[in-house]
C-alpha cells in the first residue's frame, strides 16, 4: 500500500475531527458556560490555532507485522468573513524498512456561495484542485457558515445545553499561561461523532470515504475542554479518539490489505486566538499553478501531489 495512503487517511480524520473542535445566578455550571459560549462564537471573525494529534498502534500487512505510528503537527487559521481557511504543517510516520519519514502538509479551502474549494500541497511547490458543490449538504440539512466547522461546533455546544452530551464543570479553574481558564470534561457518543464525521466528508470535496454501514456505536470520544474566562470562547481540546480509531483507521485500511488496532489516538487543539487576523487570502500563484484533481478520493489528491 503506498505510504501517501495512510497519512491521508490519518490527515483526513485529523482535520475532520479538529472540528470537535442553563443559567446559574451565583455559580458558572457546564450549561451556563457553554451558552455563554455559543453567544460569543457567533461574533468572531477569525480564529488561530495549533493542531497535533498522535495515533499508535499494532498494524499488519501481507504477513508483515509492524508497529505503525503516525503524528501531525498544524497551524491552523481562518477569516469568516472570506470563507478561507489555511492549514500548514507537517505529517510523520513509520514504516518498516524505509523508517521514518516526515511530509510537508499545506492547504487553503474557501467556501462561498454554493460550494467550496480545496487546495492542497504537500511539497509546498505542487498544488492540486479539489471542488465540491453544497447540493448534497443542502438536502441534508448540513449547509454550512463561511467559518469552517462552524455548524458543527455549534451542534455539539448546543447538545450540552440540551443534555444529549454530558459535560461536567472542575470544581476549581486552572491556568493556560497567564490566562485563567474553565475546564470541562466531556463525552461524546459514537453515534454523534459518526454524524459529525459524515457530515465533514460531505464536505471535504474529496468524496465519500466512510462505509455507509458503518456502525459507530461505542466509538465515543472523551473531551477535555477548556474555555478562557475572561473571553469565553475555547481555549484548547484534548480530544481522546482511541476506541474511534478501532473502528474508524480500521475500517479505511481494511480495503488496502492492512490490519491495525489503535492503541493511541489522540488529537489536540491549542493555542486558539481569536479576532486576531484582519485578512487571509489564497495566493495568487497557488490559484494559477494548481491542476485539477483526477478524481474525487483522497488517495488520488496525495498521490498525484507528493508522486508516490
Amino acid at each position: 500500500m503506498k505510504k501517501s495512503r495512510i497519512i491521508a487517511i490519518f490527515l483526513a480524520a485529523v482535520v475532520a475531527l479538529t472540528s470537535l473542535t442553563g443559567c446559574s445566578l451565583f455559580k458558572p455550571t457546564a450549561v451556563s458556560i457553554t451558552k455563554k459560549v455559543m453567544k460569543n462564537l457567533e461574533t468572531v471573525k477569525s480564529v488561530k490555532g495549533n493542531i497535533r494529534a498522535d495515533y499508535e498502534g499494532p498494524a499488519s500487512a501481507e504477513g508483515i507485522e509492524f508497529d505503525l505510528a503516525l503524528n501531525a503537527d498544524l497551524e491552523m487559521e481562518t477569516v469568516r468573513d472570506s470563507g478561507v481557511s489555511h492549514v500548514k504543517g507537517s505529517v510523520g510516520t513509520k514504516f518498516p524498512v524505509i523508517g521514518e519519514i516526515s511530509l510537508p502538509v499545506e492547504s487553503y479551502m474557501q467556501t462561498r456561495d454554493d460550494e467550496a474549494v480545496v487546495y492542497a500541497s504537500m511539497d509546498g511547490e505542487n498544488w492540486l484542485k479539489l471542488q465540491n458543490d453544497k447540493e448534497n449538504e443542502q438536502e441534508n440539512g448540513q449547509e454550512t457558515e463561511k467559518l469552517p466547522d462552524y455548524k458543527v461546533m455549534l451542534g455539539i455546544l448546543q447538545k450540552i445545553v440540551s443534555g444529549d452530551v454530558k459535560a461536567v464543570l472542575a470544581e476549581e479553574t486552572e491556568m493556560k499561561g497567564e490566562r485563567e481558564v474553565y475546564r470541562m470534561d466531556v463525552n461524546v457518543s459514537g453515534e454523534l461523532i459518526g454524524e459529525i464525521l459524515r457530515a465533514a466528508d460531505d464536505m471535504s470535496g474529496e468524496g465519500s470515504s466512510i462505509s455507509e454501514d458503518l456502525d459507530f456505536t461505542g466509538a465515543d470520544a472523551n473531551i477535555v475542554l477548556y474555555i478562557y474566562k475572561d473571553e469565553m470562547l475555547p481555549a484548547a481540546a484534548t480530544v481522546d479518539c482511541t476506541a474511534l480509531g478501532n473502528l474508524l483507521i480500521k475500517d479505511m485500511l481494511r480495503e488496502n490489505g492492512v490490519s491495525v488496532t489503535t492503541d493511541k489516538f489522540v488529537i489536540t487543539v491549542d493555542d486558539l486566538e481569536y479576532n486576531t487576523i484582519d485578512e487571509l487570502k489564497i495566493p495568487e500563484k497557488v490559484i494559477s499553478s494548481a491542476e485539477d484533481a483526477p478524481d474525487a478520493s483522497g488517495t488520488g489528491l496525495f498521490d498525484n501531489v507528493t508522486g508516490l
